[in-house]
């Protein structure tokens, strides 16, 4: 567990140089120094210090979506998403409001046991019609959220090409939210009820694996449960099961015509450099194509860290910055995160952009042979 005076000195190594200004998705659009990461960091040393902070300031630790262009870019190393995060706990554990946004979002999770407001009772509609799993697999589908609930369409294709693939695995009708959400909303006391909840459940159920659709989820069990817990699960995200499952010849796509544009997660890619696999699953479906910023320098989507649930109209507009770099390039936009999927797909509606934006088993899905 980190230390404030640890916390402090890992600020203390800013040299002022402000490289990373020229990194951030949200100050590029609000063009405020207050968004700057330097800037944040000096905001969290006040948190750490127990000084009081403006609203401002307090929306600035929150607007930040950790995509973690900053920290590749500092040449101090610093781990600023490190700073944010316990920022934000420190704030919440010295009783400072969540936003409007954010405390519905925590309210939600805390109901319902998910961060959308599905009905649990609901959760397993996505499976096709009449699809059979494996009761006696010691590997779960865990759909996640916003898979299991809202982009059913997702968690859908997932099973589908998972029962391709022929690998063993469950679902289960009592899956609960990994807590992600929770901790980017510094209730870190509340996701590790979630926590070990999960943990209780998947042992209940025999569960030793997980396959996420998520990179949310992802991050959550490989990353935050280690620190929270100390245990967690083995996990696996599908776009390394999918192309695991290529290259033993395990399944084949057809080849399109048509362009395809690869969205690289800020989670899956800079924080767990997964950028061959997806890339090597689109080559075999489509002609592959790449944005001018893409792999350690791609932009982020705009929507994660619980910014998309604050900040709606700035989560956006970052959104269809990375839309716009698209249109023209390719026929579709591809991606491995159902928030990417998500967010980018309405910044493209709402504003009349053409290209198509799918999570990249719904693409699979349609060129599965």
């Amino acid at each position: 567990m980190v230390t404030m005076q640890e916390l402090i000195e890992e600020i203390d190594k800013c040299i002022d140089c402000h490289t990373c200004t020229l990194s951030c998705p949200i100050y590029a659009y609000t063009q405020k120094e207050i968004d700057a990461p330097y800037y944040r960091l000096q905001i969290a040393r006040k948190i750490f210090n127990r000084e009081k902070i403006s609203s401002d300031e307090f929306q600035s630790i929150y607007n930040c979506p950790k995509c973690e262009k900053c920290q590749v870019t500092c040449p101090s190393e610093i781990k600023i998403v490190k700073v944010i995060g316990k920022a934000r706990e420190e704030l919440f554990n010295q009783g400072y409001e969540l936003l409007a946004g954010h405390q519905g979002l925590r309210d939600g999770i805390l109901q319902r046991k998910n961060s959308v407001k599905g009905d649990p009772e609901r959760l397993l509609e996505y499976l096709p019609e009449n699809f059979e799993f494996d009761e006696t697999a010691s590997t779960l589908y865990y759909a996640g959220c916003l898979p299991g609930y809202f982009m059913k369409e997702i968690a859908n294709s997932s099973v589908q090409i998972l029962k391709k693939i022929g690998i063993p695995f469950k679902v289960i009708k009592d899956e609960i939210c990994c807590g992600s959400p929770l901790v980017d909303l510094g209730d870190v006391a509340s996701a590790k009820k979630f926590f070990e909840e999960n943990l209780e459940i998947f042992k209940a159920h025999g569960v030793k694996e997980l396959i996420v659709s998520c990179s949310g989820c992802y991050r959550c069990f490989t990353k935050f449960y280690p620190e929270v817990l100390g245990k967690s699960i083995k996990v696996r995200h599908i776009v390394d099961v999918i192309a695991d499952a290529l290259k033993a010849g395990k399944i084949q796509f057809k080849k399109l015509s048509e362009k395809v544009i690869y969205h690289d997660p800020c989670h899956l890619s800079r924080e767990f450099g997964k950028y061959d696999a997806p890339r090597e699953i689109l080559k075999k479906a489509a002609e592959l194509v790449e944005f001018l910023n893409n792999r350690q320098a791609a932009d982020c989507c705009g929507a994660d860290s619980a910014v998309r649930a604050g900040f709606k109209e700035l989560s956006v507009q970052v959104a269809l910055k990375r839309v716009d770099q698209a249109v023209g390039r390719a026929d579709s936009l591809v991606t491995s995160c159902p928030f990417c999927t998500f967010n980018l797909n309405y910044a493209r509606r709402k504003n009349n952009r053409n290209i198509e934006i799918q999570y990249l088993t719904t693409f699979l899905l349609k060129v599965l042979e």
